[in-house]
């Protein structure tokens, strides 16, 4: 599987909450990096626990990957994300409570492979618009 299919597959797993399968396309030392809000995950199963805490707070979200960008083992995806927040939002400076209101978002996501699975992630979302339209923002 090249890694252009692994990403195409960590997308349709999120999407339907496929855990396992979703795991296995991460490197066991793999790392993550949510860089709106400086959380960092090490290991496997932290950067898996980052993505089930999306699905946890937005259990409807659907992840859109508008286009992939291929450079050796690095991947560059410009995504769109919508949900509606009828979870709790884990924060590195709380629990948001859910807002029963529905979002639509963009993000890039740069993935680095190794050995056919994701070795280290970074997500640049846009957390402003993300707030304002939950109603967290004045």
């Amino acid at each position: 599987m090249t890694n252009s299919e692994v990403s195409v597959k960590l997308m349709i797993n999120f999407n339907a909450a496929q855990w396992d399968e979703w795991r296995e396309h991460i490197a066991d030392d793999a790392t993550m990096e949510d860089m709106a809000s400086g959380y960092k995950a090490s290991g496997g199963d932290e950067v898996a626990g980052y993505a089930q805490g999306w699905k946890m707070a937005f259990p409807d979200m659907v992840g859109t990957c508008e286009r992939r960008h291929v450079a050796g083992d690095v991947i560059l995806e410009e995504c769109s994300w919508t949900g509606t927040h009828t979870g709790d939002m884990m924060t590195p400076n709380g629990t948001i409570p859910p807002t029963n209101k529905t979002m639509k978002i963009s993000n890039i996501l740069v993935w680095e492979f190794e050995d056919g699975k994701v070795k280290s992630a970074k997500n640049y979302l846009d957390m402003m618009s993300m707030m304002s339209q939950l109603g967290l923002m004045d």
